[in-house]
């Protein structure tokens, strides 16, 4: 007796898509009590194989590297919308599957599962059922790939406006510092053609250093017109340093200074490369910093919005991709079926899940069952017959889609 399994990698317990070739009921039922009776649970599938268009040899033997190229791609879109649905959660996705407005966990799905002829009807030929499938599934992730930009910008954009509340004065943005405090006067900032503030950012080391030197960290010259002789002078508006009675967790404090507006980038240079102190341009704007509050909220309420969404979408997108993979794999089944048995075509599919960790075990056990024994050194793992690839009595089909 011939048989063909479709095998499912996953990080918990894996389930294998099973094909075999027909047999009398009370033989199948025997070997499905044999597998129940090693600790693994099988889940039949309808099987209808002469219901399928199977077309000529020639035809199928296209259709297999056809069916492989699109069984991989469709898995890794399912993968892709289960990795969306866990950064948006932010936890583990829910793999239940939500099928006729219901949830099922994935052992009920699969003892449902039969093929829908209403999206995918048996009356088209094979070539044109992986056209309808493909067709569903790219429509599935371009939607999802513009539901997931839009909350990525829209995250993106939030989080910027949240670093800028976020961290030491040296990395938070003044003006969401300063105008978020009351006690802050507005008339200590200067703007004006001529003369603009800046804020020094000094760690508790620093604060003595700058008062003592903040007046002579960048001079600049000038001639005197009365005497005509070249005069030396401050940037600085002498005594314009002010502590604003403001420190950080890691006790930076702020000063506020005033000086001329030309000179601002050579003080800030001045001042780091001589006394290693950071200085910074300051405008006082409540209007901007209510704006941005204002902007920072809404997007906080539609990112929100757009998470519930999207997660929403996810679920559903999960569960009709995962159907469609179910779909190209019996399609995948029968071209091989029918190019292993022949027509017209006979076999019948169920879903097997083994114990945690009894794969080899199975693999062995299936290979002492089902291979001629004249045969059983042929088979095997490439470790265990030294050949470049696994070689069975059935087929195995890596796939990390579905898990329990």
């Amino acid at each position: 007796m011939n048989f063909r399994f479709y095998y499912y990698t996953t990080i918990a317990m894996p389930y294998y898509f099973f094909a075999g070739k027909s047999d009398n009921n009370g033989k199948t039922n025997e070997w499905m009590s044999k597998i129940a009776g090693q600790g693994c649970y099988t889940f039949p599938l309808e099987s209808e194989p002469k219901r399928f268009k199977s077309g000529t040899l020639d035809q199928l033997m296209a259709l297999t590297e056809i069916l492989n190229k699109q069984d991989l791609f469709i898995e890794g879109l399912v993968k892709k919308v289960l990795k969306m649905l866990e950064d948006t959660q932010q936890s583990k996705a829910d793999s239940n599957i939500l099928w006729g407005g219901q949830k099922y966990p994935i052992e009920q799905f699969f003892g449902k599962f039969a093929w829908e002829d209403s999206k995918f009807p048996r009356s088209k030929s094979i070539v044109e059922l992986i056209s309808i499938i493909l067709e569903k599934v790219n429509q599935m992730d371009n939607q999802l790939k513009k539901s997931y930009a839009d909350f990525t910008e829209t995250k993106n954009m939030l989080i910027s406006y949240q670093k800028k509340s976020e961290g030491n004065y040296l990395s938070r943005d003044l003006l969401d510092v300063l105008c978020s405090e009351a006690k802050v006067n507005p008339n200590d900032f200067i703007d004006s053609h001529y003369l603009c503030t800046a804020i020094a950012i000094l760690n508790k080391n620093q604060v003595e250093i700058w008062k003592a030197n903040y007046e002579k960290i960048e001079l600049f010259e000038y001639v005197d017109k009365g005497t005509s002789k070249p005069l030396t002078c401050s940037v600085v508006v002498p005594g314009s340093s002010k502590f604003l009675d403001m420190a950080d967790k890691e006790g930076n404090q702020l000063y506020r200074v005033v000086l001329l507006r030309k000179h601002l980038p050579q003080f800030i240079a001045s001042a780091k490369s001589k006394h290693k102190i950071i200085v910074r341009e300051f405008k006082y704007d409540k209007v901007k910093y209510d704006g941005d509050k204002k902007k920072k909220e809404e997007l906080s309420v539609k990112l929100k919005s757009l998470e519930t969404a999207i997660i929403k979408s996810c679920e559903a997108i999960y569960s009709d991709m995962l159907l469609a993979s179910m779909h190209m794999k019996s399609l995948r089944v029968h071209v091989e079926s029918v190019l292993r048995w022949g027509i017209p075509p006979k076999y019948f599919t169920c879903i097997i899940k083994p114990a945690l960790g009894k794969d080899k075990i199975l693999f062995k056990n299936l290979i002492m069952q089902f291979a001629e024994t004249k045969d059983l050194k042929v088979y095997g793992s490439k470790e265990e017959i030294s050949e470049s690839e696994d070689y069975y009595p059935f087929i195995l089909v890596q796939c990390g889609a579905i898990s329990g």
